[in-house]
């Protein structure tokens, strides 16, 4: 699932549509996520736009509402509710397919949270598992970072990749040019 609901503001036009070596970030992520299942990406009516092989959920709340509502809408929207969920902000540059097999692998040892890491420092996209969607969908608010800093080692793993992408986060078009 992709988070892009947000207004943008920083960045002066839609994250999901920024260009990369000729497709949208958005079909890139797309492409990377390719055999793990339908992609969801969730915006507001303010950025709506259909992408191929990309389910779109329209979340009405937004861009007033937080990330966290966001997601909450997401997977309350999901058909697939059987299954773990990769969550993924739009403004992350595109993921190394190699990232996902030893995720789920992991997350399939009982552990509620998957995240990789580069470099010692956890970042996206975070592996949820069903337990944990449940217990997302439940709450009344909250942030997501928060949420898994009270799990146990048991209940969360971290994974070490050979991949900077899992920080390669970007709000000004200054900051995506570094990356691109």
């Amino acid at each position: 699932m992709i988070l892009s609901a947000g207004r943008s503001s920083r960045m002066g036009e839609s994250k999901a549509e920024l260009q990369l070596h000729g497709k949208t970030l958005v079909e890139h992520h797309a492409e990377s996520f390719m055999g793990f299942g339908q992609v969801y990406i969730v915006m507001g009516k303010h950025n709506f736009k259909e992408f191929k092989n990309v389910k779109s959920l329209i979340n009405p709340f937004a861009p007033e509402c937080t990330p966290f509502e966001s997601l909450q809408y997401g997977l309350t929207q999901l058909k697939e509710m059987a299954l773990p969920t990769f969550l993924l902000p739009v403004d992350f540059m595109p993921m190394p397919k190699e990232i996902w097999e030893p995720m789920l692998k992991e997350e399939r040892t009982g552990k509620l949270v998957v995240r990789p890491s580069f470099q010692g420092k956890a970042g996206h996209p975070v592996l949820l598992s069903c337990a944990f969607q449940k217990k997302i969908k439940s709450m009344k608010e909250g942030r997501l970072d928060n949420l898994i800093r009270e799990l146990s080692q048991t209940e969360s793993s971290v994974l070490e990749f050979p991949f900077a992408q899992v920080h390669q986060q970007f709000n000004t078009q200054e900051e995506f040019k570094k990356f691109n």
